[in-house]
């Protein structure tokens, strides 16, 4: 019971958990089994007894006459129980018909009464608590019980944000409660912390937290299946993202076909169109009109632009860049000569594409094109990097070739070869007089017989001072 002692000198009730009460009656009642209909039996049959024993009738079978638990009457805790067992009853009556709406879709509204109604029990549990008889322990025990039967209901409500913050008020008092009880009281607790916890998460999700999905689906794993209210919107929510994901692939490869279609109902519109336009100047009698000519003319750039352009868009559809690039300045080549040419003959193009808006389309689109192009060939050099890098070339050696090098950035970079290879260099020139064998030199033999005079002779004359 609610209080298994009273003390009559200070009015308060001193009780056991209320979630304890509520839990094993479930267990030994039907929910081992989730047998709600069995769970709800039991609740109208102690409620019944309960009200016979305190002789708390509702009237009789003929008439009924309501009553309401008050704060006198608190000296006695089965009162308090018997609200309680009020609000247990509703409740289950709710979960029995969330169990059959899913063949009967319309008890969904009074499954919904049925929730408020247990509300609103828990709610009258939680204000006689407050009185100054019950216990610290008890009156937390109520708020919790009441945030939980609030939560429920936000929550079939699809009021996620409420649901949330009702179900984090529970968990915070039972949080609260299992670090102030001994490690055996925790344990009723914290299993109903784990009980609230997916639900927080997936109220979290539909309130825009994709953060919490993957925790609901590791919470999912971790159980095998999750228990309670989450277990079915879970289920929906984890097919929900395959069924996106199918949907986004069927829708892609529509598109894809579509738009393949599309180019090939274009390109035979403008084939056949410039065939029957070859055709026109062979028929009789059209030979000599030259302004039908002109005009003929002028009309058969104006396909052979629109065909060069969906032959390039199909290029591009494939990554051909080079071929598209190329089309579309064919492109640009016929509608400039249209523009020159079109002169007096505007009126009879009105009824022709317009060349200027094909102009400026295909621009914007060049320009899109070497970007994607662009990035492309920065993609195939990410993947052709790491063999350049692994050939061992310095820097110097591939500043041609662009590659992600990641040593450049650091102590090892190699830049350049060091110490550099020994290379030939010419050496000091060596020079050669080749222009003395041509030179005549003077006669010195006069010069060469004086000397022989004046040899031995001299000298002799020479010591003895006789000069000449």
């Amino acid at each position: 019971s609610l209080g298994a002692k009273i003390n009559i000198r200070h009015f308060s009730i001193t009780s056991p958990s209320v979630l304890q009460i509520v839990k094993e009656s479930q267990q030994q009642h039907g929910l081992r089994h989730g047998d709600f209909q069995r769970y709800r039996g039991y609740c109208s049959r102690r409620l019944r007894r309960l009200r016979k024993t305190l002789n708390f009738k509702m009237g009789n079978r003929h008439k009924f006459t309501g009553k309401k638990v008050t704060e006198e009457l608190l000296s006695d805790n089965r009162y308090l129980l018997l609200i309680l067992m009020d609000a247990e009853r509703a409740w289950s009556y709710a979960m029995q018909l969330k169990q059959e709406a899913n063949t009967e879709p319309r008890k969904r509204f009074h499954l919904l009464s049925r929730l408020r109604k247990a509300v609103k029990h828990a709610e009258e549990l939680e204000r006689l608590c407050e009185s100054n008889r019950v216990d610290a322990k008890t009156k937390l025990e109520a708020q919790a019980y009441t945030a939980y039967l609030t939560g429920m209901l936000r929550f079939e409500r699809q009021e996620w944000k409420a649901a949330m913050e009702a179900f984090n008020k529970c968990k915070t008092i039972y949080e609260k409660l299992a670090s102030a009880f001994t490690e055996e009281q925790a344990i009723l607790y914290n299993q109903r912390v784990e009980e609230i916890s997916p639900n927080i998460r997936y109220c979290a999700y539909n309130i825009g937290d994709q953060s919490a999905i993957s925790e609901l689906m590791q919470m999912r794993l971790r159980s095998g299946g999750t228990e309670g209210l989450i277990a079915e919107k879970l289920e929906k929510l984890v097919q929900n993202p395959k069924n996106n994901e199918y949907t986004l692939v069927y829708k892609l490869l529509n598109e894809q076909l579509i738009c393949k279609l599309t180019f090939c109902w274009f390109l035979n519109f403008y084939f056949i169109s410039l065939k029957n336009l070859a055709e026109l100047p062979q028929l009789p009698g059209l030979e000599e009109d030259k302004s039908f000519l002109k005009e003929i003319g002028i009309k058969t750039l104006v396909y052979k632009a629109y065909r060069c352009f969906f032959i390039a868009q199909s290029y591009v559809l494939v990554k051909k860049w080079s071929e598209a690039l190329v089309l579309y300045e064919r492109v640009l080549k016929y509608a400039n000569e249209v523009q020159i040419q079109a002169g007096t003959y505007e009126n009879s193009l009105k009824e022709l594409p317009d060349v200027q808006e094909l102009i400026t389309q295909v621009n914007a689109e060049k320009y899109s094109l070497q970007a994607a192009a662009i990035l492309d060939a920065d993609d195939s050099h990410e993947t052709e990097s790491p063999s350049q890098v692994k050939d061992g070339k310095p820097l110097s050696e591939r500043f041609e070739t662009f590659c992600l090098d990641p040593s450049l950035v650091s102590k090892q970079a190699r830049l350049v070869h060091f110490p550099p290879d020994f290379q030939p260099i010419p050496c000091k020139p060596l020079f050669f007089d080749l222009a003395l064998n041509h030179v005549t030199l003077p006669p010195l033999e006069d010069k060469v017989e004086q000397k022989s005079k004046s040899g031995l002779t001299g000298y002799i004359k020479g010591i003895f001072g006789f000069r000449s």
